[in-house]
């Protein structure tokens, strides 16, 4: 069975980025982020990379690339998407088409 890779892409909410160290950030937008950094750490054998952008003073955007079995990853990219204060999620799969033929 081929391996599948997969991204999830997450909006945490919140006024201020957790890396943006202006006094007026929200301390519950410092703790989503944390979250997820602690969660990747974590799952870091199921993480091939992880991207973090600043949209603007308010939003960022993370995307998460996972890889693995199909099941495992879907359940990774649940976990993710129901921590609290993740606004948007989204899993988005592909495959290296091994095996598919």
């Amino acid at each position: 069975m081929p391996h599948k890779i997969k991204s999830v892409k997450l909006k945490p909410e919140g006024t201020k980025c957790q890396h943006n160290k202006n006094p007026g950030r929200l301390p519950a937008t410092s703790a989503v982020a944390d979250k997820l950094t602690e969660y990747q750490h974590s799952h870091h054998k199921d993480i091939v990379s992880a991207l973090h952008v600043h949209l603007n003073s308010q939003h960022c955007l993370e995307v998460v690339v996972l890889k693995g079995k199909a099941k495992k990853i879907k359940k990774l990219a649940e976990e993710l998407i129901g921590t609290k204060g993740v606004k948007h999620g989204k899993l988005m799969t592909t495959t290296t088409g091994e095996g598919i033929l």
